[in-house]
């Protein structure tokens, strides 16, 4: 791990930075997912950010209906405007 880390580094200009993202196994979650990033990885250019549109809307589609089914939309929005490193530890609409 530590070798590859070194490797992955190599490229990374003097001062820059290195992000590594480290994820769980959440089962049936993670299974599509990884099918989601091996399709967008086979398109042609062209289609790509359309998919991914189509991909992150179906999947925030089905957080916002969660929230309003427990009675508290609120929840879901706020996920939007606030950032909880303890939640999720990154932001949705960039760095901060």
């Amino acid at each position: 791990m530590w070798q590859g880390l070194a490797n992955a580094a190599l490229p990374v200009a003097t001062g820059g930075k290195l992000f590594v993202a480290i994820y769980n196994d959440t089962g049936t979650q993670s299974d599509r997912w990884l099918w989601i990033k091996r399709i967008y990885n086979r398109l042609p250019n062209i289609l790509k950010s359309p998919f991914a549109l189509l991909a992150i809307t179906l999947d925030e589609g089905k957080a916002m209906l969660r929230a309003f089914a427990k009675l508290s939309p609120a929840t879901y929005f706020r996920s939007w405007t606030r950032y909880d490193k303890n939640n999720r530890g990154m932001s949705r609409v960039g760095m901060t």
